[in-house]
């Protein structure tokens, strides 16, 4: 077999899934500074006389030899590369920086030929680190390759400069010294409360920084506090000192996290500023008995309908009626516990709203997420991809502009039912198309209907479903079933990648589980259109009534 096939003549390559690949890609691209790297630590093997750093260096090169197949083979879990990989690394990394006082600045490469290598090496491995970063930008890639592309920078880095101390002689065989300097540095940091940076130092005033956020300094952070518990409607069901340890907690994990103080000043405020801007709900304060806000609250709705040149109706004496009988039957609950969700009354709507949601997330994360990849590996050039999906995705904003003039002249349920169906049967077609201009304007239809269908779902039904007494529960409850949904359907969508029609097999998945939780929702779901909240819940309210009485 001859060793030149003329394939590349054109410049061109092939991956496992994409022909005619350009070798100016950057997958290419990285798949060469992976082949450069593996090349470099062969030579550091020829010059390194430990047996046992031989050896971590051939497990290394294979690790390489992982990755860059991975690159040619994205969907192919053997190639993925696992966190005990990057775990051997770190130890390795700490094994060895206890042998030797780690210098607090970094130093000209040179020091002697064994770590001028390694140096270059380590050179090559952050420009391998940056093309992985590239390719992840553009096509995704492994999270556990760019990990390990980090941590093996950071390894050869340290053995490069422990070479340096072996040949200076400076090698001490105990990280004693090292954790006394630590334990000295620290005690400094403590006593003076200033923090060293490279080249210099920051002021860091603990005290200050931390009554900001704990409220302790002075009384007016407890008042703030105090206010949004009060407009939470939380301030009988936790303390001020609940409050303030709550508010700790996130200082703790903003230190962690190195972010300081910010974080949590910056998530406080926001906290602050939701419940100054935001009005309450005129029926939620009604049912916390507060009602002159409420009224206050419906005077200025009316008002705002007023000066927008729209007539505000007036309710009959029969409707009044309805409403104050309605009030008397749920006076004295404010709020219903978790398990309502699953009584006798309620669990149809809570299966209703959970399968919407978690069929309006698997469409739409399906078509914003993965859409571009499709077009990939179907041939399609990134840039080309990019510009066919931006296309495709005018459609949502149209889909939303229609739900706004529509939603209200069909049925609530059997809207979402027919949605979905057309919603499965528009991701099939689409992903059948070959011609581009078909492929957009198929992909423009499945777009709108997608968003409509989300926001008939999110911004009607949901609100409508459940009692003001249970809403926040049963929206939180019903949007996390959406979120796993979220999450468990990309590890089947990037399975169904390995077919010969990967759009085809993705939107064939998507179709058939979309068109059962569209069954789902037309054996379980209420009809909510034309009628008032007070009709929809009543008999939500009435049983959870007579249960507790029971």
């Amino acid at each position: 077999m001859s060793i030149y096939t003329k394939n590349g003549d054109k410049g061109t390559t092939n991956l496992v899934h994409t022909k005619n690949v350009s070798k100016a890609d950057d997958r290419i691209q990285l798949e060469g500074t992976i082949d450069e790297l593996s090349c470099h630590i062969g030579v550091l093997k020829t010059l390194i006389r430990d047996g046992d750093t031989i050896r971590f260096l051939e497990k290394i090169q294979e690790n390489l030899t992982r990755i860059d197949a991975g690159v040619a083979d994205p969907y192919n879990r053997e190639y993925k590369i696992n966190d005990d990989k990057t775990e051997l690394l770190e130890e390795e990394i700490d094994r060895l920086t206890g042998l030797f006082h780690m210098p607090k600045e970094s130093s000209l490469p040179g020091a002697c030929r064994l770590s001028a290598e390694i140096d270059v090496t380590w050179a090559v491995a952050r420009r391998a680190e940056r093309d992985l970063a590239a390719v992840s930008v553009k096509f995704g890639s492994d999270t556990g390759s760019k990990k390990y592309m980090n941590r093996l920078a950071d390894y050869l880095y340290v053995l490069a400069r422990y070479e340096e101390a072996e040949a200076a002689g400076q090698k001490t065989g105990t990280s004693e010294s090292v954790e006394t300097d630590t334990s000295s540095e620290n005690t400094e940091l403590h006593a003076s409360g200033t923090e060293k940076v490279a080249g210099g130092s920051v002021s860091v005033d603990t005290k200050v920084e931390n009554s900001l956020i704990s409220g302790t300094s002075d009384s007016v952070d407890e008042a703030v506090i105090q206010a949004v518990l009060r407009r939470m409607g939380m301030q009988n069901k936790i303390t001020l000192d609940g409050a303030k340890k709550l508010i700790g907690k996130i200082e703790q994990e903003a230190l962690r996290r190195g972010k300081k103080a910010v974080i949590a000043v910056c998530a406080f405020i926001i906290w602050i500023l939701i419940f100054k801007l935001l009005d309450e709900s005129p029926r939620w304060l009604a049912s916390k008995g507060r009602y002159d806000e409420a009224d206050a609250a419906l005077t200025a709705v009316e008002e705002a309908y007023r000066k927008a040149g729209k007539v505000v109706p007036e309710l009959t004496d029969e409707q009044v009626q309805e409403i104050i009988e309605a009030e008397k039957e749920v006076s004295g609950v404010t709020e219903l516990p978790w398990r309502a969700l699953f009584s006798k009354k309620m669990i149809r709507r809570t299966i209703t709203v959970s399968v919407g949601l978690m069929a309006m997330n698997l469409v739409v994360q399906t078509i914003v997420n993965w859409t571009p990849t499709l077009f990939v590996m179907q041939g399609v050039s990134v840039g080309k991809s990019l510009y066919m999906t931006v296309i495709m995705l005018i459609g949502c904003p149209v889909g939303v502009l229609l739900e706004s003039l529509l939603v209200d002249k069909h049925p609530r349920k059997w809207g979402m039912v027919v949605l979905l169906i057309a919603i499965a049967i528009a991701g099939y077609i689409w992903s059948m198309q070959t011609d581009e201009m078909v492929i957009m304007v198929t992909g423009f239809v499945l777009c709108a209907l997608t968003y409509y269908y989300a926001l008939v779902t999110c911004s009607a039904y949901l609100g409508e479903v459940f009692p003001t007494q249970l809403r926040l529960r049963g929206g939180g409850f019903a949007n996390a079933m959406g979120r796993v949904a979220a999450i468990v359907s990309p590890s089947i969508i990037a399975g169904c990648f390995a077919a010969a029609n990967p759009a085809g097999a993705v939107y064939t998945f998507v179709g058939i589980t979309v068109f059962v939780m569209a069954l789902i929702i037309a054996i379980c779901g209420i009809e909510t259109r034309g009628q008032t909240l007070e009709k929809i819940n009543d008999e939500v309210i009435k049983d959870f009534q007579e249960h507790s009485k029971k």
